[in-house]
């Protein structure tokens, strides 16, 4: 034989560890076996069904936490924003964006801008009209 037909015998395996594997393969218990992999399928039941319902928790928190990519755009400038005023005086410019800021994040969160349409009915009145109405509202809460 010319070597390139030469037989590997390294690859063969001797008839007697083939014997052994088949004694050792007749020696599973099956039964065992199957409940095994019964606890296993149950046990991954059971963590999928944990995983869907904190899934199901997550979608019941209310709206209030969740923010939208608007709030969190108003939210990361008005911080920005915050931080520049603890420092120095606000420009012109700078109070405009605050205020348009503010009344984005009111608006993505579901809340009203009526507190700066108050400023608008009160800004004109004096200070003892000021007080008449303050007093009418601390009734109210109270």
């Amino acid at each position: 034989m010319s070597k390139s037909k030469r037989r590997d015998d390294s690859k063969l395996v001797p008839i007697y560890d083939i014997t052994k594997n088949i004694d050792e393969i007749e020696k599973i218990d099956y039964k065992v076996e199957c409940e095994k992999l019964q606890k296993y399928i149950k046990q991954l039941e059971n963590e999928l069904k944990d995983r869907d319902a904190k899934i199901a928790e997550l979608h019941k928190i209310p709206s209030v936490m969740k923010f939208s990519v608007e709030e969190e755009i108003a939210l990361s400038q008005l911080e920005r924003l915050n931080e520049a005023a603890q420092n120095r005086a606000l420009s012109l410019e700078e109070v405009k964006i605050f205020d348009l800021l503010t009344k984005n994040k009111r608006l993505a969160q579901g809340e009203s801008t009526v507190i700066n349409a108050d400023y608008e009915k009160i800004k004109g009145l004096s200070k003892t009209e000021l007080i008449k109405i303050a007093n009418k509202t601390q009734r109210k809460k109270s």
